[in-house]
């Protein structure tokens, strides 16, 4: 089906750059979570900068497994931190 409505097809391109964003934004993020989960946390300060970051992008399911996954590992040194970025994806995404 094809539109000739100008709406859709700003709205299309929309999309489109919002997905090639989602994809940017994971291929910056997937390296310095794996850096993170790799060792121990000494300082928190460095994994809530990053969840910080990638709360923006928990819209897309990569983003979001990615923040999970700093959250759980967080969690084993930071709890209480921990807990306060779930709870803030959760008011911000569910």
């Amino acid at each position: 089906m094809e539109y000739n409505n100008p709406t859709f097809e700003i709205i299309k391109e929309l999309v489109l750059k919002s997905e090639e964003l989602y994809d940017r934004a994971y291929c910056l993020y997937a390296p310095e979570v794996s850096s993170i989960l790799n060792k121990p946390i000494v300082s928190c300060e460095h994994a809530e900068n990053l969840l910080d970051n990638l709360l923006t992008f928990c819209e897309d399911k990569r983003c979001m497994e990615l923040y999970r996954q700093v959250c759980r590992h967080l969690y084993q040194y930071y709890p209480d931190s921990a807990v306060f970025y779930a709870k803030l994806y959760i008011d911000n995404y569910l």
